[in-house]
């Protein structure tokens, strides 16, 4: 269904609300969404749903103008990513952003996840950005972020193995009472390497920062 500038669509229960500009291709026998800007404001909302063994991408767009700030920090919807999930639930699940010129190339909101792979590539700000969610990341990959490869809040974070190269602000920014633990994380290149503010707690058992 289509309304003024939105379209919805529903894949195997994983319910998508996204621009129009936004292309969908995906396989349900090798549980591989993809999905295509064509352009740089285009994103894409994953919302009310459950999601196992999926492998989710979106590749993002550059412009001549991708290096000047976006038009509006706010989508359509009120948020801030190119890939958002909100009130969903995942479970041994990809999920892959190149390109992304959003203010968060990925976003959690209110959303639990367990098994988790992440790789973020090319990000105009926050790579990673997580509120109000529990999440258990087996893998977090993040490299060239213009802001903070990984930032989260009002949650609990647990992450097994992460690599964070070339942040432009923090490495990761844990704030609003939030818990984070790590088992390892390689950081390289950032302004700041992690930082735990407004009563959150951060464990790291292993870091190695250059």
């Amino acid at each position: 269904t289509r309304i003024t500038g939105i379209k919805q669509i529903s894949i195997n229960g994983i319910k998508l609300r996204m621009s129009n500009g936004m292309s969908v291709k995906y396989s349900l026998k090798e549980k591989s969404l993809v999905l295509n800007q064509t352009k740089p404001t285009d994103w894409v909302l994953i919302h009310n749903s459950y999601i196992s063994g999926w492998t989710i991408s979106l590749n993002g767009i550059i412009t001549n103008s991708s290096t000047s700030a976006p038009k509006q920090r706010l989508n359509a919807q009120g948020l801030t990513g190119c890939l958002t999930f909100y009130n969903a639930e995942l479970r041994d699940t990809s999920l892959f952003v190149n390109n992304g010129q959003c203010e968060d190339s990925l976003n959690f909101i209110n959303t639990n996840g367990r098994k988790i792979a992440i790789r973020i590539h090319n990000s105009y700000a926050d790579a990673v950005d997580a509120d109000f969610s529990s999440l258990d990341i087996e893998h977090l990959h993040v490299s060239n972020a213009g802001n903070d490869c990984f930032d989260v809040s009002s949650g609990k974070y647990v992450v097994a193995v992460s690599k964070l190269l070339r942040c432009g602000d923090k490495g990761v920014s844990v704030g609003e009472k939030s818990y984070f633990e790590a088992n390892k994380i390689l950081l390289k290149d950032a302004l700041v390497g992690i930082s735990a503010k407004d009563f959150s707690r951060a464990f790291v058992k292993s870091l190695n920062v250059e």
